[in-house]
């Protein structure tokens, strides 16, 4: 991780003292290729989680031993709280939480991986997608379906997406995930997609009835950071449903699978939004929405798919008390 955070920093710094098309291109390509922090602190999360949560495994009724450390176990554990509250320690058969040899790949390509992979590229796909086509639009002059926003008013709408759209993943996701779950908060998200491609549709149209699109932006933009926070919901919500069916062991292997399969589609996102966008507002395809009816549709596809997402087993993730003599 601290490697790839120094070539994070030396690609940005790079990147800024840019002065021709080449050094630009090479720039931004060592920031992708130096990069991996994402992954490897998604693959260092899930081995904590695992370690917290798989504390306990395989009982033998045969044999008994009591509890060998607290320093072992989560401090919200049910186990611990036992302890805590005066209780005899529990006695537990037979602890075993050793690991076997790394599995290759191809053994844990399972249906519910291959539908997570697929979920997470059609993600990372309108991801990239969105971050393209949202400072276009907010430039794009009223007259032609836009926001027609200065470039100053687009950095200050961006900055404050940024930091109200951070502050409501703080204050709800927890709260919605206990709630809803990992899948369906994950298929939440998705519809936060298509409520995005709804919204630019929608200003499209007002802009057109109304003509004086001021009185409007502000709401507008309330409303796109509720569902553009809802799409930022998905890849948190991917990496809980990836830790919770991958053994330990190969975590990491599989973290690196779906980051190569996000990469080629985050990387084929921003090209096709940018020439659908185009072709729609050259050629007034569907009113000029086109772009937005496809992009919806690859939305709901994953929405589609996402629902085929076999969810995991509740005892492999939670300890039982039930398993304590």
């Amino acid at each position: 991780m601290l490697f790839g955070l120094v070539g994070t920093a030396v690609s940005a710094i790079s990147l800024g003292l840019s002065t021709t098309f080449q050094a630009i291109v090479i720039s931004r390509s060592l920031l992708g290729l130096l990069n991996a922090n994402y992954t490897i602190l998604r693959s260092s999360m899930g081995d904590v989680l695992n370690q917290t949560d798989f504390a306990l495994v395989n009982f033998d009724s045969r044999q008994t031993q009591t509890l060998p450390s607290l320093k072992t176990y989560n401090p919200s554990s049910e186990a611990y709280q036992l302890l805590e509250n005066g209780n005899d320690p529990p006695r537990l058969n037979n602890i075993n939480i050793s690991s076997g040899p790394t599995p290759p790949l191809r053994s844990l390509l399972s249906k519910r991986l291959v539908l997570l992979l697929a979920t997470n590229m059609i993600n990372t796909f309108l991801e990239a997608a969105v971050t393209t086509i949202l400072p276009v639009i907010l430039a794009t002059p009223v007259e032609n379906g836009g926001f027609g926003m200065s470039p100053s008013e687009i950095g200050l709408a961006l900055a404050l997406l940024g930091i109200f759209s951070g502050l409501l993943l703080i204050l709800f996701f927890a709260r919605l995930h206990t709630r809803l779950g990992n899948k369906n908060l994950l298929r939440v998200g998705l519809s936060g997609y298509v409520g995005l491609f709804a919204i630019f549709a929608a200003v499209r149209g007002l802009t057109r009835v109304a003509g004086d699109f001021s009185m409007f932006l502000w709401p507008v933009l309330v409303v796109l950071c509720i569902f553009f926070t809802a799409s930022l919901m998905v890849a948190n919500c991917f990496t809980l449903l990836l830790a919770d069916g991958t053994p330990p062991d190969s975590l990491g292997a599989v973290n690196g699978l779906s980051q190569t399969a996000g990469a080629i589609t985050r990387t084929a996102g921003p090209m096709t939004a940018g020439f659908l966008l185009t072709l729609s507002l050259e050629k007034h395809y569907l009113d000029g929405n086109l772009a937005y009816y496809i992009l919806s549709g690859i939305a709901l596809c994953g929405f589609i798919i996402s629902g085929y997402i076999p969810s995991t087993r509740p005892s492999s993730r939670r300890l039982n008390i039930e398993h304590f003599s």
